[in-house]
């Protein structure tokens, strides 16, 4: 390795170092009852869908009783902080940053799996934890919001592992607990099943391993999609009525003045209208420090909407250079139902401040094609790129804490 890689290296290392001591910081500074989850792990510990209270924009009021809208697996998995140490646990930060060296983990045996030589799969887990929106989701995890994104890409991550291991029982169980944290990872299915075949098997006409493959995926994922279906009729007398449409009706009495309380009230769920914002800031937008002042001199914050894919990781770029097979169309099935249903969406990832953050929706399938692209005398280039990416993030990390506290 020569010395300029070497110092690529080395500022790398010390800005994802920089980002892991502000993790730390954060979590020991969490506030207590900023996070629903606890709400709605408490009600499940006591046999219940409904709480009292909120501590966000996220729950709605149906039949007398208070529902999250949001998918209920992160409460599963916060029900051992709720019932150690109460309704007023103020660890989430330092529970996600766990779930998070678990999920590095986890893509440390898949690119293991996938052959990825050592040097390249160190700077793709760099990729993934600091050059993505999962670092800022970490700092940001005493919310549901990125609380849930955390939750959601390990899942993901596993259900991904546990194909390409054969295990497609356990990649369907997987990728379910990630649909009922994200719903958007149920477009990830034909991908995770696709990796789980072997050269051998056909697709058509179906092989017996396809079938097979499929049956058992398929049963061990529709147990998720039914519970689903389940918990919303409980709730809302619907299967398909997720809580968004009454959200958008209690929008229009509102006392909050904020852009998403407008566009629910004003526009809706989903709307042609959001389509030229959402285009720009999923493609376009690109970091943007706000200044302010007589002179326009003092840092007053950054950008609410965050940066486009490409401009806060720009790594995402080397995937032109991945090798092309059949599970190229799969992986295309899972990422654009999500960017069209994003460009249709109300909210494009409010006050994410980098990084659109449900790029971590299909995150795990860029990175399998990442792991075959970046080739041995491709990786100082990608190494810049994702230095880059973790710089953008420590800037916005920085800018935060200076400018919100």
């Amino acid at each position: 390795m020569s010395l300029r890689h070497r110092l690529l290296a080395f500022a790398a290392f010390l800005a994802t170092a920089a980002i892991v001591a502000a993790i730390v910081w954060r979590g020991l500074h969490e506030p207590a009852d900023t996070n629903s989850f606890t709400l709605l792990a408490d009600a499940f510990l006591n046999g219940r869908f409904d709480f009292k209270g909120c501590y966000d924009f996220e729950c709605v009021r149906s039949g007398g009783k208070t529902y999250l809208i949001q998918p209920p697996f992160p409460a599963v998995l916060s029900m051992p902080l709720v019932a150690a140490f109460g309704l007023h646990v103020h660890f989430y930060i330092f529970y996600a940053a766990v779930l998070t060296v678990l999920t590095l983990l986890v893509w440390w045996l898949i690119f293991r799996r996938l052959g990825t030589e050592p040097a390249t799969a160190g700077w793709l887990l760099v990729a993934i934890f600091a050059s993505t929106p999962l670092a800022y989701s970490v700092v940001r995890s005493d919310g549901v919001w990125l609380f849930a994104h955390v939750v959601g890409f390990l899942m993901a991550s596993l259900a991904v592992h546990e194909a390409l291991a054969g295990r497609v029982v356990m990649a369907g169980l997987a990728l379910g607990c990630a649909f009922l944290s994200r719903q958007m990872t149920l477009f990830m299915f034909p991908f995770v099943f696709a990796i789980a075949l072997t050269v051998q098997a056909r697709l058509l006409p179906p092989s017996r391993e396809t079938v097979v493959k499929g049956l058992k995926m398929g049963l061990a994922f529709s147990l998720a999609v039914g519970f689903y279906l389940f918990y919303n009729w409980s709730r809302f007398g619907l299967p398909m009525e997720t809580g968004h449409n009454i959200l958008a009706a209690q929008a229009a009495t509102s006392p909050d003045i904020t852009p998403l309380v407008y566009r629910l009230r004003d526009i809706g769920v989903f709307s042609k209208d959001y389509v030229v914002f959402n285009f720009f800031y999923m493609f376009l937008q690109g970091f943007h420090a706000q200044f302010t002042g007589p002179t326009m001199l003092k840092l007053e914050g950054l950008d609410p909407f965050g940066a486009s894919f490409l401009a806060a990781s720009p790594f995402l770029l080397f995937l032109f250079f991945c090798p092309r097979d059949r599970t190229i169309w799969f992986g295309a099935l899972a990422v654009l139902p999500v960017v069209l249903w994003l460009l249709f969406y109300h909210s494009n990832g409010f006050k994410q401040y980098n990084g659109i953050r449900y790029m971590l929706d299909f995150l795990p399938v860029l990175m399998v094609f990442l792991a075959r692209a970046v080739r041995p005398e491709l990786r100082p280039a990608f190494g810049l790129l994702v230095t880059w990416g973790v710089l953008l993030n420590l800037a916005t990390i920085g800018v935060l804490a200076v400018t919100r506290g």
